[in-house]
């Protein structure tokens, strides 16, 4: 098994995620990036030690990276994105 954050630090990170997406939404701009920079991200991803690749997850911030390069107020936990 791999090592992620606790699971107190991964929920911290997904509420305020949807926060800022719910913020995003009020406002009127978009939520989901293009599928090309979508493509950017994981691309970056993967080539990161930081990447469980069974799971496609990151062991920094314990996210599925799939899910999480899509929305434009999200973010690289090691700002590499």
């Amino acid at each position: 098994m791999t090592d992620y954050p606790p699971m107190s630090d991964q929920a911290k990170n997904m509420m305020e995620l949807a926060i800022k997406m719910a913020k995003q939404a009020v406002n009127g701009g978009p939520i989901k990036v293009p599928a090309e920079t979508k493509q950017e991200r994981l691309k970056i991803c993967e080539e990161c030690p930081s990447f469980e690749p069974h799971e496609r997850r990151c062991k920094e911030c314990g996210c599925y990276m799939e899910l999480k390069a899509s929305f434009t107020d999200s973010s690289c936990p090691l700002e590499k994105w």
